[in-house]
């Protein structure tokens, strides 16, 4: 269903663990269209797109954008680095994404707002 946004070729999708919150967040890893980027505008419709199409606790709160998915020698997606990583910028020089509390939009993560979410200065 993240594939439903257009310039979206892949996805592997994973939970991650957040700091004082239950469970584990959504996150997904996704490779672009060939020539594609993403832009602003993209960023929030991306949210729209997946709001329609995904019920509200799957829509990823994390995005990754790689350049090719990893996959094991059986074409199964390697999730583990991925998890393992998590939505660290400080762990992957790929570009991070992420869906703010009552924000429409996906925003890059900062290490100042990677250090916020570690201190639970956004509720999720």
């Amino acid at each position: 269903m993240v594939c439903e946004y257009d310039k979206i070729a892949e996805a592997v999708v994973y939970g991650v663990e957040i700091p004082n919150t239950n469970g584990r967040a959504g996150m997904a890893a996704i490779t672009l269209a060939d020539g594609a980027e993403l832009n602003d505008t993209d960023l929030t419709e991306m949210v729209t797109v997946f709001k329609k199409c995904l019920p509200a606790y799957a829509v990823p709160v994390f995005l990754r954008i790689q350049a090719k998915v990893e996959t094991t020698g059986t074409f199964k997606y390697q999730k583990n680095k991925l998890k393992e990583d998590a939505f660290n910028p400080s762990k992957t020089s790929e570009r991070l994404l992420a869906l703010l509390p009552g924000e429409s939009s996906y925003c890059d993560i900062t290490t100042e707002i990677f250090d916020n979410i570690q201190a639970y200065k956004y509720r999720f």
